[in-house]
Order: C-alpha cells, then sequence, then structure tokens
C-alpha cells in the first residue's frame, strides 16, 4: 500500500501531532554513557554489524531489547520522552550506526534532514522524527554539526531553502558523550575541520545514532534481523554473549540503563 501521511502539529512543522511536552533544544552531555573499555569495544563491534545494513531499524518503545543495542535505543527514547504525553502503540526508536575512516574522504556525513523516506521518495513531502540524537564511541574524527535550518514541507521547495542560518551547534566526538536537538534540523559533520589538539586519537569515527519518533513509526523500517541480534553483545547467546564476559555485559546494561536517566 502506498504510504499515508500523519496529521501535522502545524503548518510551520513536519513532526506528526499528537505528543506534547518534548524538548527542542540542543542538549550536550559529556558522560552520558559511562562504560569500560570492554564493554565499548563491544558496542563498537556492534556498530560494525549494522553499518553494512545502510539502513535503519526500529525498537517501539513497548518492545523488549534483544541486545545491548537496542537497550541503548530504547535508554535514548526514555532519557528524552520522560514526563511527555505520546501514544506509546505508535512511538519508538529508529537506529543506526556510523563507522568512518577518520581523515578519509568517505567520513563525510552530507548536511541532511532525517525524514520518513518512503514519504519524501514517493509522496514528496518530509516527515520528520520529534527529535535527532547521537551518541559518540570513539573520540575520533569530524564534528557534528546541527545548523537551525528546518526543512521545508514539500520535498520540491528544498532547492528554495537559502537564506540566513541563525545558528548552529558544533560537537567534537567523546566517548560516552551525547547530543541531542531539534530532528527537523539540517546537520551534517564537517571533516575539513581541524580538531582540538587535545582530541587526537587513531581508529575510526564510530557513531550511533538514534531518532525519537512519538505517534509515528516510519514507513518500512523493520526491527532489526533476529539472526543479527543474537550476534551482539548483551544478546544471551551467538558471538555476541562469546565476545563479552557476563561482568562487562552486566556493566554495560547498568550503563545504559544509566542514560535513560539523563
Amino acid at each position: 500500500a502506498p504510504p499515508s501521511l500523519p496529521e501535522f502539529e502545524g503548518p510551520s512543522s513536519n513532526r506528526p501531532a499528537g505528543a506534547r511536552g518534548y524538548d527542542l533544544k540542543f542538549r550536550s552531555c559529556e558522560r552520558a554513557l559511562a562504560l569500560g573499555e570492554p564493554a565499548l569495544r563491544q558496542l563498537r563491534r556492534d556498530c560494525t554489524l549494522i553499518f553494512p545494513l545502510n539502513s535503519s531499524s526500529w525498537i517501539g518503545c513497548g518492545d523488549a531489547p534483544r541486545c545491548d543495542l537496542e537497550r541503548l535505543a530504547l535508554a535514548v527514547f526514555a532519557a528524552h520522552t520522560r514526563g511527555v504525553e505520546y501514544d506509546a502503540s505508535r512511538s519508538g526508536a529508529e537506529f543506526w550506526a556510523q563507522v568512518r575512516a577518520d581523515g578519509h574522504a568517505q567520513e563525510a556525513v552530507q548536511f541532511h534532514w532525517d525524514v520518513d523516506e518512503h514519504c519524501c521518495d514517493e509522496l514528496g513531502v518530509n516527515v520528520q522524527p520529534h527529535l535527532s540524537t547521537v551518541t559518540y564511541l570513539t573520540d575520533v574524527g569530524a564534528p557534528t554539526v546541527v545548523l537551525g535550518v528546518p526543512a521545508p514541507r514539500a520535498v520540491a521547495d528544498e532547492e528554495e531553502a537559502y537564506g540566513t542560518i541563525p545558528t548552529a551547534h558544533v560537537s567534537w566526538p567523546r566517548v560516552g558523550k551525547h547530543i541531542c536537538f531539534d530532528g527537523a534540523l539540517l546537520h551534517g559533520t564537517l571533516p575539513e575541520a581541524k580538531a582540538p589538539a587535545a582530541a587526537t586519537a587513531a581508529g575510526p569515527r564510530v557513531t550511533f545514532l538514534v531518532n525519537v519518533w512519538l505517534g509515528w513509526r516510519p514507513h518500512g523500517i523493520r526491527p532489526l534481523d533476529a539472526a543479527l541480534a543474537e550476534k551482539m553483545s548483551g544478546s544471551g547467546g551467538g558471538d555476541g554473549a562469546a565476545a563479552s564476559s557476563s561482568s562487562s555485559s552486566a556493566a554495560a546494561t547498568d550503563a545504559i540503563s544509566a542514560l535513560a536517566r539523563l
């Protein structure tokens, strides 16, 4: 069936209507995810497993997580929906990972708006998440830049989206750092930017991305494949269980739960 469109919050908003009380301000927490190196290695490994999917995955806010990445996605959702009114039956977290080589041309994540891709491609309408988030799992690479430029409702109008940029936020990668911002805003990375002297580290730039959707599930986004989930840390079986001790897995679960209390 062709994708439908939600009722929108208003004429100037591309967010689905119905949610109340969420915070659109840019926020940053330096040590949101306080993990030891063994648990971080596992999460970075898990991100390398889902990065080649070249698509996002879904977990409903009432679903039981099967692995640590799903736990982390739900913790992010919980952190930013405390006290918020929304329809839980149609709300959840869209998540994916970026694993980019520091200094490589492909490290760039070109500037974009987060949208329901099916509504964008098939109906020419931008339906956007309520909130977008980034959790950094390494100290490496280019900063995230969030510009105060919302997407137009019609995709065809994007070519006319020129003019003054009223605000910009720049976030350098730090292990365990978490940022959250208005899901309607233009954002990307700037690999040409010079890293601060204190942030010189080797290895890939690994980030875990979560969009918070309230009262709307993006079309065509499915839960993580069961066989893949079993290979991840915190799954209770498969490669993930073999790769981590029970103590480090428990510590990871505690740290992920703590993020939900931001």
